[in-house]
């Protein structure tokens, strides 16, 4: 897949045309973490959830369920 990829841009840089629009990656749903007694979620670098047990949740499902985000880690 690549090589053709490769050979397509190749393809198109030869004969004067600007190599043709990279395919955009879907993005993945941002993945956050809380904790079972808190109210907010982190990233799962945040020094504030360093030693809890984390949860990990997409950000849309913690805000769906009243989570806020930590203006620590800000994720």
């Amino acid at each position: 897949m690549l090589t053709l990829a490769i050979v397509a841009a190749l393809t198109f840089a030869s004969l004067g045309h600007a190599a043709p629009p990279r395919p955009i990656a879907k993005p993945t749903k941002d993945i956050v973490y809380i904790t079972k007694s808190g109210t907010k979620f982190h990233r799962t670098t945040c020094r504030t959830i360093k030693k809890s047990k984390k949860i990990e949740i997409t950000r849309q499902d913690a805000v769906k369920k009243g989570y806020t985000a930590c203006k620590v880690c800000k994720p």
